[in-house]
């Protein structure tokens, strides 16, 4: 069950995300794009620790729901072209993404330790070896392969299409890449990914 704390904080993260002026197909409804992403990102944490009966810990879940929070209005092409630029926005995307969260968990209530480790979670401090760390990697990817993959896959040459989906693939967990394959894509795209896969050994 959750708490109400938990509650105030996921419904604040989704009014911001529903600023995203970019919408998506999601679910047999258009939404902002952000508010799509964080939605399925949460459901998938929910998937992926099944077993727990709080659906993984509070701040895991507030990562998952904000991992992309306000990300619009620090587009990529603020960022200099080819793959220093990218990092870099990237980096900064975490630190971005990080602060709102936080910002918004004070206000609900959380203590030091709970906005600490959701800055660390936002930042994927120990990926591999923090079980939070690796669910939200996880669930980011899923969500990922659920909304943006079909719209990556057109604008994005084959060559470094199957290097991104095998660089993704190698940062999942083993329950992470079995999830995968609940979700439905077209012929091609099924394709896509067991050709990246395979070329892999996996």
């Amino acid at each position: 069950m959750k708490s109400a704390r938990l509650n105030d904080v996921l419904a604040a993260i989704d009014r911001e995300n529903s600023a995203d002026p970019t919408s998506v197909e999601y679910r047999g409804e258009r939404l902002p794009l952000a508010l799509a992403e964080g939605i399925s990102a949460h459901d998938w944490i929910l998937r992926l620790r099944e077993d727990d009966p709080r659906g993984g810990p509070e701040t895991l879940l507030i990562a998952a729901r904000g991992h992309h929070i306000r990300r619009w209005e620090t587009p990529r092409s603020g960022y200099p072209e080819g793959r220093q630029g990218y990092l870099a926005w990237r980096r900064h995307l975490y630190d971005v993404h990080a602060r709102h969260l936080v910002r918004i968990m004070s206000d609900c209530g959380y203590g030091e330790a709970e906005l600490e480790a959701v800055d660390r979670i936002v930042h994927k401090r120990g990926m591999k070896r923090d079980p939070d760390v690796q669910s939200y990697e996880d669930a980011v990817a899923l969500a990922f392969f659920e909304i943006q993959f079909g719209p990556f896959a057109d604008r994005t040459e084959r060559p470094p299409l199957l290097r991104a989906i095998r660089k993704t693939w190698r940062k999942m967990s083993p329950a992470g890449r079995e999830l995968v394959g609940s979700i439905t894509f077209p012929a091609q795209l099924s394709e896509l990914v067991r050709e990246a896969v395979d070329d892999r050994g996996e």
